[in-house]
């Protein structure tokens, strides 16, 4: 795959990660989504920590976050990351790996994110999230095996 096919799959997760988390549909995600998604992955920031980590990309002073916010927030925590050759996962990141690695194996398949956005959404899990959840295996997957180890997770996350 050509360097502007991968930019074009990780901005389209990207996109489809922000529609998952825009519980209303109204194009803008709110400290409460945030912090009802960061929730799910094992955090549990107070509402103070929400609204700075909104207000730290909020461009426009709404209190809520756009989609070029969103990416901003993203870039922001992927900037945050230690820049030498190791690979350190940041711990939200592993905590988000885990609630999907539903076996404990240390990869996430198709039916692991399947499973965890079914719980999530519950009826508002369709067959177009579950193409979504595909895409987001095949997105990251390096190794052509169908399922994402921690390393390629940040793939589909950054």
């Amino acid at each position: 795959m050509v360097q502007g096919g991968k930019a074009e799959h990780r901005v389209s997760s990207i996109k489809k990660e922000f529609l998952l988390i825009d519980k209303n549909g109204d194009g803008k995600i709110t400290a409460k989504e945030l912090g009802a998604v960061l929730k799910q992955v094992g955090e549990d920031p107070n509402k103070k920590q929400l609204k700075d980590m909104i207000a730290s990309v909020d461009t426009d002073g709404s209190g809520t976050l756009d989609f070029n916010e969103f990416v901003n927030l993203i870039i922001k925590q992927v900037k945050e990351q230690p820049q030498d050759n190791s690979l350190i996962i940041n711990p939200d990141v592993l905590a988000a790996f885990k609630v999907y690695d539903k076996n404990g194996d240390g990869k996430v398949s198709k039916k692991e994110i399947k499973q965890v956005l079914k719980d999530m959404l519950g009826k508002g899990f369709s067959d177009e999230i579950a193409l979504m959840a595909e895409d987001m295996i095949a997105v990251a997957d390096t190794d052509g095996d169908g399922k994402n180890s921690p390393e390629c997770w940040l793939g589909i996350h950054l």
